[in-house]
């Protein structure tokens, strides 16, 4: 899954940490992750301050 921000297909240079954050936000709390992946697997893009701050921890393991 990757960050858009507006109709053009592709990263707008943003703060990546931020973007991160907002594809997990949407995926999980505006559109819901079953929506988004179905059965599948999800991939995310994470900043090195994400990981080491743990984000990625709070994901279902077998999801993403």
């Amino acid at each position: 899954m990757l960050f858009r921000s507006g109709t053009e297909n592709r990263f707008d240079g943003s703060d990546g940490s931020v973007a991160s954050t907002a594809v997990i936000a949407n995926a999980f709390l505006t559109i819901g992750c079953n929506r988004v992946l179905g059965a599948k697997r999800g991939f995310i893009n994470f900043t090195r301050t994400l990981l080491v701050e743990g984000h990625a921890s709070v994901l279902p393991k077998d999801r993403w």
